[in-house]
């Protein structure tokens, strides 16, 4: 049945072996032997492969040793837990002025405010 269709028979094994085989020597991309093309030959070039979390702060940093890192994460995060107790105290600002005003429901909002202010502080 084949044969008669004319799709087997030697034309088929012929063209079949005519198919191109790839390998990454032989890759075609466009980005081919640009600045960031990490293929040499074939071969992937690891000098040229960036490893994150393995990078060399730049800039200030660079000139910072450990315990100068150390301290600047430290205030960091003193710094990031006052934003967060100011936040808060504004927030019980806010009831304390609703609950002046006969607000209904602010005393609730007011020990609220007041435990999330302790909790920051904390």
């Amino acid at each position: 049945a084949l044969a008669k269709s004319g799709g087997g028979g030697a034309k088929g094994a012929a063209a079949a072996s005519n198919k191109p085989k790839y390998s990454m020597a032989d890759r075609l991309n466009v980005f081919d032997g640009d600045e960031f093309d990490v293929m040499k030959g074939g071969r992937v070039d690891v000098s040229r492969v960036y490893v994150k979390g393995q990078h060399k702060p730049q800039g200030v940093m660079a000139e910072v040793s450990g315990e100068e890192r150390a301290e600047i994460k430290r205030r960091t995060q003193l710094l990031v837990q006052l934003q967060e107790v100011e936040e808060r105290e504004a927030e019980l600002a806010e009831a304390m002025a609703e609950e002046r005003a006969g607000a209904e429901g602010a005393e609730e909002r007011v020990a609220r405010a007041r435990a999330k202010v302790e909790r920051a502080r904390e």
